[in-house]
């Protein structure tokens, strides 16, 4: 599911403008929305090559052209742009795949896609930890061991369980509490959906404000954005 204007457009212009001035995030962003693996593996020389591909093949066009139509008529909540302090296309209430939050962010380059994992994704580069959050965990994917308590407290604040190696006073944990507001956290309420992988919604970054426990450390976030009605009922803890 894609809810950004801003990304619907830019795929439209992708298959029906011949004079595209390209944008690197979005076409990485693109790509692994349609594609798995990096170019080379699915016999490309580059993103660009791929995407060109989707272009010249009619059918494949016209059904991503009636995608992205659906996909326009069907916005509710609209994302709002977030300067992270480094080139970045997702966007506040922005819904991403993990393949597309990964490659909007640069983890997943032309060259690289590894595996995708779960929790935390450090941008060492950008000093900017990258909070991955499933509210309804299942005890038979997660395992009671990383059942981490996460949720929200209410429309600004959210409670945040960190890693069950994290101890407090640790530098692991220092990062987080002394990162100014440089953590973005995405959420999904549920592992799956109709048996395929749930997107997430990105809530944007949040300011500390108090932590507790250790191994793990509970922390209390304070939203930059608020959560908007429609998801915070089912972010809340039950």
């Amino acid at each position: 599911t894609i809810n950004s204007p801003k990304f619907i457009n830019y795929i439209k212009m992708i298959l029906n403008d011949d004079n595209i001035v390209h944008n690197e995030s979005l076409d990485r962003m693109l790509y692994y929305t349609l594609f798995n693996k990096i170019p080379k593996k699915e016999g490309f020389n580059s993103i660009i090559e791929a995407l060109e591909s989707i272009k010249y093949s009619e059918c494949l066009k016209y059904e991503v052209n009636e995608i992205c139509d659906y996909l326009y008529n069907s916005l509710e909540v609209l994302p709002i742009d977030n300067d992270l302090g480094f080139e970045c296309p997702l966007e506040v209430y922005g819904i991403y795949s993990q393949a597309q939050l990964y490659s909007g962010l640069g983890v997943f380059t032309e060259k690289y896609a590894g595996p995708m994992m779960q929790g935390v994704c450090y941008l060492k580069e950008h000093n900017h930890d990258i909070f991955l959050v499933t509210i309804n965990k299942e005890a038979s994917h997660f395992g009671e061991s990383i059942a981490y308590e996460d949720y929200a407290i209410n429309e600004e604040l959210f409670h945040w369980q960190t890693q069950n190696s994290v101890a407090d006073g640790s530098n692991t944990l220092n990062r987080y509490i002394n990162s100014n507001g440089r953590i973005s956290l995405f959420v999904r309420i549920n592992r799956k959906e109709n048996s395929q992988a749930s997107p997430y919604i990105y809530l944007g970054e949040a300011d500390y404000i108090s932590h507790s426990g250790s191994k793990p450390v509970g922390i209390i976030w304070k939203l930059k954005h608020k959560i908007p009605a429609k998801y915070l009922e089912k972010m809340t803890k039950k």
